[in-house]
């Protein structure tokens, strides 16, 4: 059951963000937990889509809540990534996978390169 729904305006130093604000309860055998995060969000977010998160929920109002069966405490309401932060995510990941192959493949034309200056010399015990 939602317990606080509200935008909650914040000041950065360099720019102004809204915050959606929604506090909620449940309970997992019988064990009452309370929590405050709606999903995994990431970045700034304007007016607009603090709005589309929050909806049309309500004090009182009745939500779905998802937790990890194994930590009940850990929980979100809206389950997934915010667009913001799957493009975030894909980012990031391309960015790794860039990484790591250039790097494979800077070692792997250095070996070749030491092996053509190097390869004919031996070391005799």
């Amino acid at each position: 059951m939602i317990v606080t729904s509200k935008i909650v305006k914040k000041n950065n130093q360099s720019a102004i963000y809204y915050r959606p604000v929604i506090e909620y309860k449940y309970s997992i055998n019988n064990k009452k937990y309370l929590s405050k995060v709606i999903g995994y969000y990431v970045g700034f977010i304007g007016k607009k889509t603090a709005r589309e998160i929050i909806g049309n929920k309500q004090n009182g109002d009745e939500v779905t809540v998802y937790y990890l069966s194994a930590f009940p405490n850990i929980s979100v309401i809206n389950p997934g990534l915010h667009q913001i932060g799957a493009w975030l995510i894909t980012l990031i990941t391309c960015s790794v996978i860039l990484l790591v192959t250039s790097l494979v493949l800077f070692a792997n034309e250095q070996y070749h390169l030491h092996n053509i200056l190097f390869g004919f010399v031996h070391k005799i015990t």
